[in-house]
């Protein structure tokens, strides 16, 4: 049988797996893990929480256990809910900051500057609970963050300048 690459590990082959284990040694990522590394992490949150919009982790855990074939090749494991829940409470998230930095310098190189420069503005408010984030409070009965994006659509990523 023909093996083809799937659409997901198509783009993680830009994501340098070098780049991501040296990050990873500088955080101590992966110091008590047994088995689930940070890599199996950053697949499924960026699988299930960014490409398919889960929201729950048992909505994240689920839509990968459902491509259980594919594991193998991309240097992953099956989860359970706890576990997943676990590392994402107990990992730095200074790894994943310091990744999104490092492909944005990387993709920053690549472009070349131009005279005529359009940026977009954007607002976004986030929901948050009121019982939780009581610093936050947006309306009588809300609470909320504002986000403020600069976007480079030459570029297709926010500007952190």
């Amino acid at each position: 049988m023909r093996h083809a690459n799937s659409i997901f590990s198509q783009l993680l082959s830009y994501i340098p797996r070098h780049m991501f284990q040296k990050i990873v040694e500088r955080h101590k990522g992966d110091k008590r893990a047994d088995s689930f590394t940070c890599w199996s992490q950053f697949n499924i949150m960026l699988y299930a929480a960014q490409l398919c919009g889960r929201k729950s982790l048992r909505g994240m855990v689920l839509s990968w256990q459902n491509h259980r074939h594919l594991h193998y090749h991309l240097g992953t494991m099956p989860v359970t809910r706890s576990t997943l829940s676990d590392v994402n409470r107990s990992r730095p998230s200074g790894i994943y900051l310091e990744l999104f930095f490092g492909l944005l310098g990387k993709l920053r190189d690549k472009v070349i500057a131009s005279a005529d420069v359009v940026r977009l503005i954007d607002s976004t408010t986030i929901d948050l609970c009121k019982q939780q984030f009581s610093w936050a409070t947006f309306r009588s009965g809300k609470a909320g963050v504002k986000v403020h994006t600069v976007y480079d659509p030459n570029v297709m990523v926010p500007n952190i300048r």
